[in-house]
């Protein structure tokens, strides 16, 4: 578990900086999106992956169920992350790095 948990550190992360990189080549707004359900996604692995995991036969009666409270928190946690690795790397990066003298 320690791997998948790993996997998924490594993948938001990725997710970040693609988000931080499509903001400072200046593409789309909707390139938020896609990291967004990325995101989501794996913020509900890991906060639902250990008991979905338990299998079919191991207290089956017990098994939580994710309100749509929940789902509507997750999404916009996911989505305000792409979003601001998005603008972060369209208004501010532009602004700190010094721009090249031309040739």
């Amino acid at each position: 578990m320690i791997t998948v948990r790993l996997l998924a550190a490594v993948t938001a992360y990725v997710v970040v900086l693609l988000e931080v990189y499509s903001g400072v080549i200046r593409g789309p707004w909707w390139w938020g999106l896609p990291g967004g359900l990325v995101i989501s996604l794996l913020i509900a692995t890991s906060i639902f992956g250990d008991q979905l995991g338990r299998g079919p036969g191991a207290d089956a009666g017990n098994r939580p169920t994710v309100a749509f409270g929940q789902w509507l928190l997750i999404l916009a946690v996911a989505f305000g992350v792409s979003f601001f690795s998005y603008a972060f790397g369209r208004f501010i990066i532009p602004d700190i790095m010094p721009t090249l003298p031309p040739s």
